[in-house]
């Protein structure tokens, strides 16, 4: 259930950081306003009852920064085991679990009432409200992610793997991370990207000639060139390239550098700082430098 308040200071006013008054309603106990920077342009809100609770969603408008992207493309490889490795040999890896002890503890104590009363309908509630808090870990993290990625380079490139198809695959695995919330944020904010039969795991990233390769095989070697790479690596310096391909097809010719050393440290530095995400520089074979 929501109400719209259309108006910021007629229909709802934030009166301090702590409180907000609603017409008709009054003065109500908000945690969170300190959320909002002081030069926020506030303007409709909503007033939302979910899971037993009641929330004021807020659209504020802030002054556009002029921000100078970086002259560089960069390549995503999607995996499974390692969630993002990067064409500068940046691994992102962030797991937060579809079932944690909490939900486990309200699960069994959800068993024990009976179906109906009001103690099983509360249970309900924080179950539903445990469940969509880490849901939007997930979606949070996503959006830190792609919102770096988008924002710094002037070329993002990732293969169109099918997410979904992972999910149904190997289920919980998948389900943990938040792949399918990064490639959603990188779809609707301009990234390039790439057709899935591309073969990136099958192309050398040095000489581009073809080698399959089981699954199981996690260095790429050429036995063409000699080229030894870590094979997510090789996949994203290939997706780099070919987004790369893809946008001198379409008339876009702006001179762009490869994202290499200059980039990844810094890169490093920031995704750990988001909660859940470890975050690494990779050699060329394949092996995490701390």
């Amino acid at each position: 259930m929501s109400i719209p308040l259309q108006q910021n200071g007629i229909t709802y006013k934030i009166v301090d950081k702590r409180h907000v008054k609603v017409q008709r309603i009054g003065a109500l106990k908000i945690n969170g306003l300190e959320q909002i920077p002081e030069n926020a342009e506030l303007a409709n809100a909503r007033l939302i009852k979910r899971h037993g609770d009641y929330y004021i969603q807020i659209t504020a408008f802030l002054p556009k920064e002029e921000h100078e992207q970086l002259p560089y493309y960069i390549g995503i490889d999607f995996g499974i085991k390692n969630q993002l490795t990067l064409s500068n040999g940046v691994r992102i890896n962030f797991k937060v679990p579809l079932v944690d002890e909490k939900i486990k503890k309200l699960q069994r104590l959800l068993k024990r009432k009976k179906v109906g009363s009001k103690r099983y309908r509360e249970t309900q509630l924080k179950l539903q409200k445990e469940y969509e808090h880490l849901s939007n870990i997930r979606k949070d993290i996503a959006n830190k992610v792609g919102s770096y990625l988008v924002t710094n380079f002037a070329l993002v490139s990732f293969q169109d793997d099918n997410i979904r198809l992972w999910e149904r695959l190997w289920g919980e695995i998948v389900g943990a991370t938040a792949l399918g919330n990064v490639k959603t944020f990188l779809n609707d904010h301009g990234a390039q990207e790439i057709d899935p039969f591309y073969p990136s795991t099958q192309e050398c990233s040095q000489c581009h000639k073809r080698t399959k390769m089981p699954l199981s095989q996690r260095v790429y070697v050429c036995p063409y060139c000699g080229n030894v790479i870590d094979r997510d690596l090789n996949s994203a310096i290939d997706n780099a390239e070919e987004g790369l391909t893809v946008r001198r097809s379409l008339g876009l010719n702006k001179p762009l550098m490869p994202a290499d050393d200059r980039t990844s440290t810094s890169m490093v530095e920031y995704f750990n700082n988001i909660p859940f995400v470890d975050a690494s520089l990779v050699n060329e074979t394949g092996r995490a430098q701390f």
